[in-house]
Order: structure tokens, then C-alpha cells, then sequence
């Protein structure tokens, strides 16, 4: 099953109507149009519709009023069945209001005036029973639109999304180490940029660097932009449960053993693949029977060659140099009011030094640009007392409870979600051994019961909707550290009424365009890909 489809704001509707030339091919039943454009709607090229009847007839999804128990209306007339390979249908989620498409199939027209989608979703679910996967993409559908109630989007975010069977079968091998998986996201590619206050080279997801007002980034066409931003990949073969489906047995919102709410779930995820804990410099932890823990930040294992737009295979093997730290570390500061990126700063500069007095030796060269062994540059780290105390400190603070903060006001001072509001928000850091993928990627589990409860690395069992309800989170289920945490690293909040201006605060280098020079390199898909965890494993003292 195979379809794509646009989450937009409500508040798009007017220019949507210009740009497709809906005006005399949609009819608006018991609301006008500014009723209509109260909620989100939805655009989809692939629902498959052939002919008349209710709207939760039509796609199911839309038993699920924006306003809950609101009764929807009927769907009148007929759609003609050559409509439902071919035509573009609109369809606002709003408490009495239904659209009705009478005409032929639509020619989309470009104009200036025409508001951007906020997030265009490719879905594709390998799940054995259609039911499921209809279910499935509803649910991604509804985590995209709550996103849009807190943020408005410059440009198109643009995700891929897939629903496996672990090692490809619905009854997998007990070695299948898929199984247990129930979903991540990453974004694919980032982009450097050099920030005027330090003048250091820190690395954006595309998703995020497309949001920024930069007069440098008016003309979309001029950045090589990845075909997907993001990549979200869930469990066909766990036990899900949608909204659809009513309370639980258990009522009061509690699901079943092993059950998790997918809307909960996918809505985490697609926040991860926005750039919520990209993080690079608490990268991969390397234990030793003999010597202090070591935390390893992440290195490059492309050449420094490789656009970002192509994605760039990060911590495997070889070793061509340290990442550059992630715009999320600007953020980050321990308990003892260090900023995290200057144990990385430590850390590169002794790899140069090693580097230049031949201690560490190249493996080989390629694209013009040396190689390293991995293991060969840990032994030398190790051996150096700088590099071992900045890798020490970075396992020490990692796996204390609350020594690792987003400060939302470390860059710029102005950044924080609200003048004079700033705040240190812990991030988790409770967890021994330090996890990839947990670790420093989430919020402190403290805020487990609280409004921020989305953002927590474990997921306990009661529906989204009954977690909203018992914190009092916003509807949107964003919590406002959430909230503040995405703002400080540049998403407009949707009552803004412009978006996060860049212009005096960063500078974009010829890499953030494609144009790559050799001494030039690039951070890719952060601690929660599978290649971190395994090169984390590998690597030892």
C-alpha cells in the first residue's frame, strides 16, 4: 500500500483554492469558508474514492472530528470513478463542514501568493492486512496535523515513512533484531552553516534549515535539498492501537501489555526527524573491564567530499574526521556550566595534534582526503590527557541524572521562546550505560507525567489522548519545553507572523549549497541510527 498526501494549516485554504483553481469545483455544505478553515486539512492524491456517501464512508479518518463528538455531514452527490484515479481532493476536518468535488480532475497552478504544505508524507506499509496499513496512515496523518497546530512552515517538509515486517515476515526468527523495534526517525541530511558569534561551523537537518529567514535561502533551487528531509520507519508487526478503535478494554485510556498508541508514537518521531536530540557530540560509548568509560563524539565515514543532500554515513568505518557539532549541542550545557561543545573542541583539537605528529597514522586516502582506523584513533585518544579527560567527563556527565541541559537561551540571547523567558530544560542522562538513541536525545524521564511527556525516551501505556487530558498538554500534546526547545532552534510557532530570521546570526559557507571542498565535512543522521549502535559495540579499550 502506496500513497502520499499533504498535511497543511487550515489557514492555507483561500490561497489553495487560488493556486488549484478550486472555486467553481468545490461547494462548501452548512459552513462558510471561514468556519471551514478553523482546523487542518488535509490533501491527498490516493484516497481511492468512487462514489457518494458519508465522509467516514469515504476515509475513515474523518470519524475523528477536530472538535470531539462533533457530528460530520453527509457527503452529496456523485463523484464520477475516473475522479478517483486522477483528481486532487480537498477536504477540511472541521466540525460541519464537508466539501464536495464536482468537476474534472484538477490542473495544479503555481503562484506566488500560494501558502507552502507543512509536511508532504510518502507513506508505504509492508503490513499484510489492508485494514492496518489504512489505519496506520491516518494515524501519521493526525501526528503531522498536531505538529501544525504549534509550528508554521516556511517550506514543505518532506518525509518518508514505512511500516516493516521485521526481517521482512510477520512471524520473524527469534534472531531478528528488528523485532523489538518499535519505531525511529532521523533526518537524512545536514547542512553546515558558521555561526557570527564564534565563528564555527555547527550542522542544520535540512527540515530546519529550510524554515530559516535567510536572504540567502529566498531561492529554494539554490540548496541541493535531499529528496526526503526525513525518514520515520515503524513496526507493522507490534501491537498498535488507533484512535478509531474506542477506549480500550481497560478504560481510563490504558492499553493493553506490549500495546502503544501509534499516533503518540509517530508524533515522537517525526519531532526526532525535525531535529529534536540531534546530537553529535555525546555520540558513542565506549566501555572498557580496565579503564574509565569513554564517550566517543561522532565521526564522519564518508569523504569530506560527499554532499549533504547524498547523506553521509557517520561512525563506521573508516574514520575520516570528528563531525562538526550539531546546532542542537550549541544548545546543550553540563551541571557544571560548561557547554557540552567545548569538551568536542578538546577532543578534535588532540585528533589534529595526533594527526600532525604522525601519532595517528592514515589507513589510506580517498577523494583526496585521509583515513583512519577507528580503533587506531581511540587508542591514541585514550593515551592523551586531553582527549581522555574530555571523553571521560563527556561518560561522566552522560550517565548522571540531570547534568545535561538545552539552555534556550545559550544562542542567540534572544532565542528563547518568549523575551526574559529562558530556560534550562534537563535532558536524559540517567541511564547506565549511556544508550544511543536514549541518552541526551530526550527529555529527563522527570518530566514523565507532566505536559512534556511526548518527549521522554520510554512510553508507557496509556493513549495520547488520556495523557493529554491527565498533564492538561496542550491539545497539540506538544508539551512547552517541547515547544520552547523547537523554537530556540529556529521553527516559527504558528502565531508567529513571520518566521525565525538568520540573517545577522549565521553564515552560509559554499558547502551549505553543495559546492564541497575537500577540507569541508559534514554530520549525518544522528545517535539513533542503527550504524552508531553497532560501531558503539565495536569499539573498545
Amino acid at each position: 500500500m502506496e500513497s502520499s498526501y499533504i498535511v497543511v494549516p487550515a489557514a492555507a485554504l483561500p490561497s489553495l483554492i487560488q493556486q488549484y483553481n478550486l472555486a467553481q469545483t468545490l461547494q462548501f455544505q452548512q459552513a462558510s469558508l471561514a468556519a471551514a478553515t478553523a482546523s487542518p486539512m488535509l490533501l491527498t492524491n490516493n484516497l481511492g474514492l468512487g462514489g457518494g456517501g458519508s465522509l467516514a464512508q469515504l476515509n475513515p479518518m474523518y470519524s475523528m472530528a477536530a472538535v470531539p463528538g462533533a457530528p460530520l455531514q453527509q457527503f452529496q452527490g456523485t463523484m464520477p470513478l475516473p475522479l478517483a484515479r486522477s483528481l486532487t481532493l480537498v477536504l477540511v476536518v472541521a466540525a460541519a463542514a464537508a466539501l464536495v468535488a464536482t468537476a474534472a480532475p484538477l490542473e495544479k497552478r503555481q503562484t506566488a501568493s500560494a501558502a507552502p504544505a507543512a509536511f508532504q508524507l510518502s507513506f508505504t506499509c509492508d503490513a499484510t492486512a489492508p485494514v492496518f496499513c489504512a489505519k496506520a496512515e491516518r494515524a501519521l496523518q493526525r501526528a503531522a496535523r498536531r505538529i501544525t497546530q504549534e509550528f508554521r512552515f516556511r517550506r514543505t517538509v518532506t518525509c518518508a515513512v514505512t511500516f516493516f515486517l521485521p526481517c521482512g515476515s510477520a512471524s520473524p526468527p527469534a534472531s531478528c533484531s528488528e523485532t523489538r523495534l518499535l519505531g525511529s526517525a532521523t533526518p537524512t541530511a545536514f547542512y553546515p552553516v558558521r555561526l557570527k558569534d564564534d565563528g564555527q561551523l555547527y550542522t542544520v537537518p535540512s527540515a530546519l534549515l529550510k524554515q530559516f529567514d535567510h536572504p540567502e535561502l529566498d531561492d529554494a533551487s539554490r540548496v541541493a535539498y535531499p529528496a526526503f528531509d526525513l525518514r520515520a520507519r515503524f513496526n507493522a508487526a507490534r501491537t498498535w492501537w488507533f484512535a478509531e478503535d474506542g477506549d480500550p478494554p481497560g478504560g481510563n485510556g490504558t492499553l493493553a501489555q506490549n500495546t502503544f498508541d501509534l499516533e503518540r508514537v509517530a508524533t515522537h518521531e517525526l519531532l526526532h526527524g525535525l531535529g529534536f536530540g540531534s546530537n553529535v557530540l555525546l555520540g558513542l560509548p565506549i566501555a572498557s573491564d580496565t579503564k574509565p568509560a569513554f564517550i566517543l563524539p561522532q565521526y564522519e565515514s564518508s569523504p569530506p567530499s560527499t554532499p549533504p543532500s547524498l547523506g553521509v554515513v557517520m561512525s563506521a568505518d573508516p574514520f575520516y574526521r570528528f563531525a562538526h557539532p550539531g546546532l542542537w549541542d550549541r544548545f546543550t550545557v553540563f551541571s557544571n556550566g560548561v557547554p557540552a561543545t567545548a569538551y568536542g573542541a578538546n577532543i578534535t583539537r588532540a585528533f589534529d595534534r595526533l594527526v600532525a605528529a604522525g601519532t595517528i597514522k592514515p589507513a589510506g586516502s580517498s577523494g583526496g582526503a585521509s583515513y583512519y582506523n577507528p580503533q587506531a584513533v581511540v587508542d591514541a585518544l585514550a593515551a592523551d590527557p586531553d582527549a581522555s579527560s574530555a571523553m571521560q567527563a563527556l561518560a561522566r556527565f552522560g550517565t548522571t541524572r540531570e547534568s545535561l541541559v538545552f539552555d534556550t537561551d545559550a544562542w542567540p540571547p534572544s532565542s528563547a521562546a518568549s523575551p526574559n523567558s529562558a530556560v534550562k530544560y534537563p535532558l536524559e542522562t540517567g541511564l547506565a550505560p549511556f544508550t544511543p538513541g536514549r541518552s541526551a536525545v530526550h527529555l529527563a524521564d522527570t518530566v514523565a507525567r507532566n505536559a512534556d511527556f511526548l518527549m521522554v525516551w520510554a512510553s508507557n501505556r496509556q493513549t495520547y489522548g488520556s495523557m493529554i487530558a491527565a498533564t492538561q498538554a496542550p491539545e497539540s500534546g506538544l508539551g512547552p519545553a517541547t515547544v520552547a526547545i523547537l523554537t530556540a532552534l529556529g521553527y516559527a510557532r504558528s502565531s508567529a507572523t513571520g518566521f525565525t530570521s538568520r540573517a545577522n546570526l549565521i553564515e552560509l559557507v559554499p558547502e551549505t549549497f553543495g559546492t564541497v571542498s575537500h577540507a569541508a565535512a559534514f554530520a549525518a543522521p544522528s545517535v539513533w541510527t542503527c550504524t552508531a549502535v553497532v560501531m558503539a559495540l565495536a569499539l573498545s579499550l
